[in-house]
């Protein structure tokens, strides 16, 4: 399961939310819905580690998701999307794995 707890974000000094709690249970699809500017991606990014919230904690299974960081791939929605670029779904998938491979590693399957 992960845990959100009394989470708080903010980009310089503007608030995007506070005290935000919210579990997700492991086997379910669950939706984050809201109006534009509702900070649905920035709970995303701060749930993967990718910004640093100003306080509370996120833990999956009792591990800090600092120490299981590395185990997470996240692929940004673009619409801006060029449909001409020879790519496959997987391996557009996979470019979320880069950063944590290092240089001479490929992804497996």
């Amino acid at each position: 399961m992960l845990n959100v707890k009394n989470l708080t974000v903010a980009y310089d000094d503007t608030p995007v939310f506070s005290d935000v709690a919210v579990n997700f249970n492991a086997g379910k699809i669950t939706g984050i819905i809201g109006p534009n500017g509702a900070g649905k991606s920035t709970l995303v990014k701060a749930i993967l580690n990718l910004i640093k919230p100003q306080k509370g904690t996120i833990d999956y299974d009792g591990q800090s998701i600092e120490r299981i960081r590395k185990r997470i791939a996240y692929v940004e929605q673009r619409k801006d999307l060029d449909l001409t670029f020879p790519i496959s779904v997987f391996d557009l998938v996979v470019t979320g794995t880069y950063g944590q491979l290092g240089l001479f590693k490929s992804p497996g399957k």
